[in-house]
């Protein structure tokens, strides 16, 4: 059974999610235009969200949380929440869901006191980027290619091994102090004219010395502007594969990369795989 034809019952229970599984994980595409998805909660069960393409809405109960790629969400049993893609582009996210007996018992041998995160209106999010995002893009990746092969509990740890950090307040803790400046010069390059110009055009946009947004961007993100600039790049790449028939020379071409090369080399260095061969891999992953 689909993920989206459970959406239609309330609330959905773990067994019937994930079939005997240790959980279940899927690629949920919402397509700009459609009606908001079917709201819904879950009986016994968490859910991991993590945005690889587009932008959208996750709707709970008359708040709206907005979502775009990088975003990473813990969504809770209670949570009732649906979703809306934008307007204009597709909302894109790996979903995996796990039950709460198992997390809980995770988060006792961690030692860590997850009452916060229940305390909270929303679900807990936390906004990744740069060397954060490539990490979380492979890591769901792979429980998602392991969920369509022979799913382990193993995969599920690996899974929550490499989010807890960002959700124990390290990563959210940066970037609540992070300018408005930079917040808007970051939001800008997401634009494929200013990314095709570049550092330069970050310069601009930021409107400051080269050192101080090298200082800036180290301190709120732990990279430096080029490191940034590349990721922002490489993540647009990734949606156009993905979205677009476009060719391997046109997304370099679009995302600012010098050569097809350049660009291949990046992108293997990020992915594992070659621009056509994560292309070819994401076509054969079975889209709800």
């Amino acid at each position: 059974m689909h993920y989206l034809d459970l959406m239609a019952r309330a609330p959905l229970r773990f067994v019937d999610a994930a079939g005997g599984r240790p959980y279940h994980a899927a690629l949920v595409v919402i397509r700009p235009r459609t009606p908001v998805s079917e709201p819904h909660t879950h009986a016994d069960f968490y859910e991991l969200l993590y945005v690889v393409a587009g932008q959208g809405q996750q709707r709970l109960d008359g708040a709206r949380q907005d979502l775009q790629p990088g975003d990473l969400v813990l969504v809770r049993p209670a949570d009732r929440h649906a979703f809306l893609a934008a307007p204009t582009a597709s909302l894109q996210f790996i979903n995996v869901a796990f039950a709460a007996a198992a997390w809980t018992d995770f988060l006792s041998l961690t030692g860590t006191d997850a009452r916060r995160w229940d305390a909270e209106r929303l679900p807990p999010r936390v906004r990744l980027a740069g060397a954060d995002a490539v990490t979380a893009d492979a890591a769901f990746r792979r429980a998602l290619a392991g969920y369509d092969g022979d799913p382990s509990a193993l995969d599920l740890v690996r899974l929550w091994v490499a989010s807890l950090p960002w959700f124990d307040g390290q990563e959210a803790a940066i970037d609540s102090y992070e300018p408005e400046w930079l917040r808007g010069a970051r939001a800008a390059m997401r634009s494929e004219d200013n990314l095709r110009d570049g550092l330069p055009r970050l310069l601009e946009l930021a409107a400051v010395s080269h050192g101080y947004l090298a200082r800036s961007m180290q301190r709120h993100h732990r990279m430096t502007p080029v490191e940034f600039v590349t990721s922002v790049r490489l993540r647009h790449a990734a949606a156009l594969l993905t979205s677009t028939p476009a060719s391997v020379s046109e997304v370099a071409q679009r995302c600012g990369f010098s050569t097809q090369s350049y660009f291949t080399r990046c992108f293997r260095r990020a992915h594992g795989v070659s621009p056509r061969e994560f292309r070819e891999r994401e076509r054969r992953i079975v889209v709800p």
